[in-house]
């Protein structure tokens, strides 16, 4: 399989350049960052490098070939990324904000050339605007930072905020949550205060695990949930991936962590996030939290790393050598984790967000260089995984396979919203107080179901699609994409 840092730094669509030669901690940057962040992302690419799975398949001596399309430029050392999320906005949330760190000098001319964009000054640093919604930000010789959305006036005062050294009060719960895990990869939230009485109550008393248990054990798993004060997840790369997810709260768990599990679970499912790991995982108690073990798949890497995303940039002195086959082959990953799970009909209203988040990367992956022939059919497939991420959620396609195209009705809503992995929108009845969620989820199977025929006819375009292009890429190149791997 090709280096697996390819996988971690895939989803580094990321960010993109370099920032401060010495790597600090995690931690010791989150007062540099906007205040009234949520949400965060960490990793540690220069110790990835350095496993012994990196050393065995020559991460250092590849990664240029190997995964410069689309993904975190080689002398990224540490990334830290935080969002402001509100429930059923997904993981982009109101704004987020990455700051980069490395050993070498970057330019931001460089970078604006990759970007199609200009550098200018704002507020006396040099900054790009990208055609991705986001800034590029010069804040100190070493250090990038980035900005989405592409507010002016917020990046202006994030400058500001920088220079005068002022910084944030820390965040409690993500400061420790920080200083907790030493994984490469790490996802953490601050959940404290995050969802609506209702909506627990909602959830909880619509959990399949908790079917024909007393109403004194849902109202205690209730409680529970209302004390979730975040959760954390953490990946760690040596010879195998391994995954690891605590769920804190503000009390014991007691005897119910193999329960938090499957509540947990259920909740990934319905938001169309499901990874096969969470139900078999290894469940433990420490202190007030939950804590979910389980080796992890290179698929279900390359899809937790879905949930982070941020433009990304470049270099002149590590351009791609084939930017036809890093495009293509990016594509073909992306089909290859999809094809089997999103259609199944038992399977697919579970990798809806997949879809999504994939659709998503694709359209903010590099297209310099590509041949503008790859370039719209990385488009077609964008919106057709858009399309079936929306059926997968109930949304009834028309299908036009005399045109080729596919187009959905955004005012259909089978009763249930879902959307990005911290988050989740829910329509409960505002007359009844008993949970309508299993009512809800019965209806969206249903809507699923019905929409099982237009989704097969999206995948034959996709596969016709799939085929097309193969043939224009051995026309060009010949037997050669064989070894596309």
């Amino acid at each position: 399989m090709r280096s697996l840092l390819s996988l971690v730094c895939l989803s580094f669509v990321l960010a993109g350049s370099a920032s401060r030669a010495a790597a600090a901690e995690p931690a010791a940057l989150l007062p540099m960052f906007p205040e009234n962040f949520n949400s965060v992302a960490v990793v540690r690419v220069k110790e990835a490098l350095a496993t012994k799975r990196a050393a065995r398949e020559g991460w250092q001596a590849n990664q240029s070939s190997d995964f410069l399309a689309g993904a975190v430029p080689p002398w990224i050392d540490l990334l830290v990324r935080v969002s402001h999320i509100h429930p059923g906005q997904g993981m982009d949330g109101q704004w987020s904000a990455a700051l980069v760190e490395a050993s070498q000098d970057f330019s931001l001319p460089e970078i604006a050339g990759m970007e199609k964009g200009t550098a200018e000054m704002l507020r006396g640093v040099p900054v790009i605007m990208t055609n991705r919604n986001s800034y590029f930000v010069g804040l100190e010789p070493k250090l990038l930072g980035i900005y989405a959305p592409a507010s002016r006036q917020d990046v202006g005062n994030w400058i500001d905020r920088v220079r005068s050294k002022k910084t944030a009060d820390l965040v409690g719960y993500l400061d420790a949550a920080l200083k907790q895990t030493r994984g490469h990869v790490v996802l953490a939230m601050d959940c404290r205060d995050l969802f609506e009485p209702s909506f627990i109550r909602y959830r909880i008393e619509g959990a399949k695990g908790l079917q024909g248990k007393s109403p004194t054990d849902v109202q205690t798993m209730e409680m529970l949930f209302r004390g979730l004060q975040g959760v954390r997840s953490q990946v760690t790369i040596d010879e195998t991936i391994q995954w690891e997810v605590a769920l804190d709260f503000d009390q014991p768990v007691g005897a119910e962590a193999t329960l938090v599990r499957d509540v947990f679970a259920e909740f990934l499912d319905d938001m169309g996030t499901s990874l096969d790991e969470v139900a078999g995982a290894l469940v433990s108690t420490e202190g007030n939290s939950v804590v979910l073990r389980a080796e992890l798949s290179d698929f279900g890497l390359r899809r937790i790393m879905t949930l982070i995303t941020s433009p990304q940039g470049g270099r002149k002195d590590v351009a791609k050598k084939n930017p036809d086959r890093d495009y293509f082959v990016d594509l073909e990953k992306i089909l290859n984790d999809l094809q089997g799970s999103a259609k199944k009909a038992s399977d697919a209203a579970k990798v809806a967000s997949w879809c999504e988040n994939y659709a998503k990367k694709i359209e903010r992956t590099s297209t310099t260089g590509v041949d503008p022939m790859l370039v719209n059919y990385g488009q077609t497939l964008s919106t057709r995984l858009r399309a079936l991420g929306a059926s997968l959620r109930g949304t009834k396609l028309q299908v036009d396979t005399l045109q080729n195209s596919v187009t959905w009705d955004v005012h259909y809503q089978p009763g249930y919203v879902s959307a990005g992995w911290w988050s989740v929108g829910y329509q409960p009845d505002v007359v009844n107080t008993t949970s309508n969620l299993r009512e809800v989820r019965e209806k969206q199977a249903q809507a699923v179901l019905a929409g099982q025929s237009e989704r097969e006819s999206v995948w034959a375009m996709i596969d016709a699609d799939r085929e097309s292009v193969r043939r224009k890429l051995r026309a060009k190149y010949g037997a050669a994409i064989d070894s596309w791997k």
